[in-house]
C-alpha cells in the first residue's frame, strides 16, 4: 500500500492536510486561524496525516503514509461486512470468496489510488458501524450493549468532519428504520427495538454533525462555504453527468475498456473487469427493488445499496462533480462492489454450488479468477520509493532555494505544496 501511495501526486489539498495535522499535534487543534473548505476532517482523514506527519514531520512522505492507511483501512472495513458470511462457508469456498475479494476491493491503478486521499476516512468509520449495527440488529449471539455503543460513536465520528459517510451509509440507515417502524406499525408488530435503533442512528449522527459546528464555533477556524456554492445542473446537463459518472466508475474499478485496442488480450481483462461493474449495478437495482417492494432482503446489501444509488444521484443532478477529480466522492465504489457481490453470491449458493457433486462449476470460476487476477497484476504501477510531486513545482523549489529565497507570496494551489515540497529534505 505504501509502494502504491507514491503514484498519489501531491497538491495543496494534501499539503494543508499535513500542515493543519503538525498545528493539531503543536497543540492547535481547532486550527483557530485557519480557513478551511468547509469540511473540518477532524476524526475522519486528519488522524492519519497526523500519524504520517508525527512519523515523518512536515514531508511529502507524511502524506503518502497517510494515504497508505486510509486505503489499507478501507479494505480492512469492507471485510468486516463480509468476514461473518464468508465464514460460514467450507475451506474451497473461503479462498473463492477471499480471492474474489483481492480482485474486486484491492484493485489498483493510479486514478484510484489519487482519488482514494481524500474522503475516504468517514467512509471506513461508517463502514465499521454499519457492521456493528448490523450485528445488532440480525446477530443473536453479539453483545447488544457494545454494538449499541459502538455503532453511535463510530457514526458519531464519521460525521464529525465530512458527510460522505451521512450519506453513504447513515441516511440509508435511517430510511430503512423509518420503513420498518411504519411496517411494523401497520401491522401491529412490535416496534421498540425498531425505535431505538432509528435513535441510536440519529443520535450518533446528530452528535457528529453538532460537534463539526460546535468545532468551528469554540475554535474560531473560518469554515469557509463550500456547499453553499453548489446547485443543481440544468436538465440538459444530465447526459454529460451520466457519461462522467460512468467514466469515472469503470476507470477506478480497472475497467475502463474505452480506446483499448479490440484484438488485444490483454483487453479481456478490460471486459471482465467492465462486468463486475455491471454486476454491482444489478445488485444495486434488485436490492433497491426490495427495498420499494418492502420485501426481506440483506440489510447490509440494502443500505449499501441505497447509499450508493443516493450518493450516485447527487453526483449526477448536482455541481458538486465537475470532472474525474470529484469521483473522490465515489471512490469507495470497488469496496461496496466486493461487499455486495460476496454477500449476494452467498445467499444465492445456486450460482456456485456445482450440481450433482460436479466440481466443474467451482473449478470454472477459481480458474477465471487467477486469470483476472493475473490481468489486474499486469495494471499494478510498478513499484516505487519516489514519491509522485509536480515536476514544475519542484524545479521551481530547486531555483528559489538556489537563489537563497525562502519567503513569498502565492496562490493556493501552488503556495501549499511547495512549502511542503521544500520540506522534503
Amino acid at each position: 500500500m505504501f509502494y502504491i501511495a507514491n503514484y498519489v501526486e501531491s497538491n495543496s489539498d494534501l499539503a494543508t492536510m499535513v500542515f493543519g495535522a503538525d498545528d493539531m499535534i503543536h497543540g492547535d487543534f481547532f486550527r483557530s486561524s485557519w480557513t478551511l473548505s468547509g469540511i473540518s476532517f477532524t476524526f475522519t482523514d486528519m488522524p492519519y496525516f497526523v500519524i504520517g506527519t508525527i512519523l515523518k514531520g512536515v514531508s511529502p512522505t507524511a502524506y503518502v503514509i497517510a494515504c497508505a492507511l486510509m486505503i489499507f483501512m478501507l479494505a480492512i472495513s469492507a471485510w468486516f461486512l463480509v468476514k461473518d458470511k464468508i465464514r460460514t462457508q467450507s475451506m474451497k469456498y473461503k479462498f473463492f470468496y477471499f480471492l474474489l475479494f483481492l480482485l474486486v476491493c484491492c484493485t489498483m491503478n493510479d486514478f484510484l489510488s489519487n482519488i482514494l486521499r481524500i474522503h475516504t476516512g468517514s467512509v471506513i468509520l461508517a463502514f465499521v458501524g454499519l457492521y456493528f449495527l448490523d450485528k445488532f440488529l440480525n446477530d443473536s449471539n453479539t453483545n447488544k450493549k457494545i454494538s449499541v455503543i459502538c455503532t453511535a460513536v463510530l457514526f458519531l465520528f464519521s460525521c464529525w468532519g465530512d458527510r460522505v459517510g451521512l450519506l453513504i451509509v447513515i441516511l440509508p440507515a435511517i430510511i430503512l428504520q423509518m420503513l420498518d417502524i411504519f411496517d411494523r406499525y401497520n401491522s401491529n408488530g412490535q416496534i421498540e427495538k425498531s425505535i431505538i435503533t432509528f435513535i441510536i442512528i440519529c443520535a450518533g449522527a446528530l452528535a457528529g454533525l453538532l460537534l463539526d459546528k460546535l468545532y468551528f464555533i469554540i475554535g474560531g477556524a473560518d469554515p469557509n462555504a463550500f456547499l453553499s456554492s453548489k446547485y443543481f445542473v440544468n436538465f440538459s446537463d444530465y447526459w454529460d453527468k451520466i457519461v462522467l459518472y460512468l467514466n469515472c466508475v469503470f476507470e477506478m474499478n480497472g475497467s475502463a475498456f474505452q480506446g483499448k485496442p479490440i484484438l488485444k488480450i490483454s483487453t479481456i481483462g478490460y471486459f471482465a473487469k467492465a462486468i463486475i461493474v455491471i454486476s454491482t449495478f444489478i445488485i444495486v437495482f434488485f436490492n433497491l427493488k426490495a427495498i420499494f417492494m418492502r420485501q426481506k432482503g440483506d440489510y447490509i446489501c440494502q443500505v449499501l445499496s441505497l447509499g450508493h444509488f443516493l450518493i450516485s444521484l447527487v453526483f449526477i443532478i448536482t455541481t458538486i462533480s465537475v470532472d474525474g477529480s470529484s469521483s473522490r466522492y465515489i471512490a469507495y465504489f470497488p469496496a461496496c462492489s466486493a461487499v455486495l457481490i460476496i454477500r449476494t453470491l452467498i445467499l444465492k449458493p445456486d450460482i456456485l454450488i456445482e450440481p450433482d457433486g460436479k466440481k466443474l462449476k467451482y473449478m470454472t470460476m477459481i480458474c477465471t479468477l487467477i486469470i483476472l487476477m493475473i490481468f489486474e497484476l499486469r495494471n499494478v504501477p510498478k513499484m516505487t520509493t519516489n514519491i509522485s510531486l509536480p515536476s514544475e513545482q519542484v524545479e521551481l523549489v530547486d531555483a528559489l532555494e538556489e537563489k537563497g529565497l525562502t519567503n513569498g507570496y502565492s496562490d493556493f494551489w501552488n503556495a501549499s505544496n511547495i512549502s511542503l515540497i521544500s520540506s522534503r529534505g
